[in-house]
């Protein structure tokens, strides 16, 4: 049997979220970020009517006034994006089981075996759809392929609102022209590395010797080059908290601090969050890390 993964992607997820209890937002530029009253932060979500203006994630508040001066500043609800995001999850875990949470705005789903009850994955993605926007009042984009890279992928390529198909022999036409920095793994030193040999295009890159990759990136050639020729046998695997390897909390400030006493609150509050979490699932820590 074929398999059939989705990823279901959250578009704007945080300022979506924002405007299920503030309607006024929709169809004005808005977004959630650090500090609207100070003036000071960084944009966390724009939606698309700020987006239009060229408002982008991580721009900074001044920037962003800049480019949209009517743009309307919301300040971060982390605890409510939370429970949003265990909304979709639990909306979405009665299409399939086989939910994988990937983070707090998007989830593989395996729907393999589900066409007899739901149809096509096209028409089984568009309920999925019409159900989290009826129900929930949010957006999403859905990829659909044979695996989760290809799925994910597919989901960055029509926002929003998109539903899109990836299919394996899909690969040479709507992958291999892409850049490289398009592909879902290869961040900008990666890029940079393959650039040295030429390599410029998701295409080039699945042509290329694996070999000669091997040299120049190490372990994870063999997989790079994988995912480039549409392969990823990975399976979608549902989460449990008994599997969790380590425990990790983050925060965004309205402002940049310099005051130890202030940092040193910060990061007592984010430790006593993920004690509590470690408590509750009974787990010890034997390194601590902060970045």
């Amino acid at each position: 049997m074929k398999r059939v993964v989705f990823l279901v992607d959250m578009n704007a997820f945080f300022i979506s979220c924002e405007t299920t209890r503030r309607p006024e937002l929709a169809g004005i530029p808005a977004a959630v970020a650090g500090d609207p009253k100070m003036r000071s932060g960084i944009i966390l979500a724009a939606n698309y009517d700020a987006r239009k203006y060229g408002v982008k994630t991580t721009m900074t508040l001044g920037e962003a006034k800049k480019l949209c001066p009517d743009i309307v500043l919301v300040p971060p609800d982390h605890s409510f994006y939370e429970e949003k995001s265990k909304q979709v999850m639990q909306l979405l875990s009665g299409y399939t089981p086989v939910i994988e949470q990937a983070s707090i705005d998007e989830a593989w789903l395996d729907m393999t075996g589900c066409e007899a009850i739901l149809g096509s994955p096209r028409t089984a993605a568009e309920r999925i759809m019409k159900d989290i926007r009826g129900k929930l009042g949010l957006w999403c984009s859905i990829g659909i392929s044979e695996n989760k890279f290809l799925s994910k992928m597919a989901s960055g390529m029509k926002k929003p609102l998109g539903i899109t198909e990836l299919w394996v022999h899909d690969v040479p036409a709507k992958l291999w022209p892409l850049n490289v920095r398009a592909m879902y793994g290869i961040g900008k030193k990666t890029a940079q590395l393959l650039a040295k040999i030429n390599i410029r295009t998701i295409g080039e890159l699945a042509a290329m010797d694996p070999a000669i990759l091997s040299e120049k990136l190490g372990k994870m050639a063999f997989e790079i080059h994988q995912r480039a020729n549409g392969i990823d046998d990975t399976p979608v695997t549902p989460h449990s908290p008994d599997e969790m390897k380590s425990i990790g909390r983050s925060t965004t400030l309205p402002r940049d601090i310099t005051d130890l006493k202030e940092a040193k609150k910060v990061i007592m509050e984010l430790s006593e969050d993920i004690a509590m979490s470690a408590r509750r699932h009974r787990k010890k820590g034997r390194t601590v890390q902060i970045t």
